[in-house]
């Protein structure tokens, strides 16, 4: 069954779907993309004044980097795993 979306937002990014330079929603853009009942919600996500980069950030590591000791400890230990 082919998707009743349009195959270009597969490869979408948040930020595609926001007015550039207004920190803004693009309703124009997403009311052609999701249904009115997701439409509602996205229009409800309050889109923040700050512009930030994202960052990867290894949670179980001192320094937040992942290094294979501390992802084989995690996955011999569990949740039960400390990094020290």
């Amino acid at each position: 069954m082919p998707s009743p979306q349009n195959i270009d937002v597969h490869n979408m990014f948040v930020c595609d779907m926001m007015n550039e330079g207004s920190r803004s929603w693009n309703m124009n853009l997403i009311r052609g993309i999701f249904p009115p009942c997701i439409m509602d919600s996205i229009k409800q996500i309050h889109v923040l004044d700050v512009i930030t980069h994202d960052t990867i950030i290894w949670k179980e590591g001192k320094c937040g980097v992942y290094t294979v000791k501390t992802g084989y400890k995690l996955c011999i230990y569990g949740e039960d795993y400390e990094c020290r």
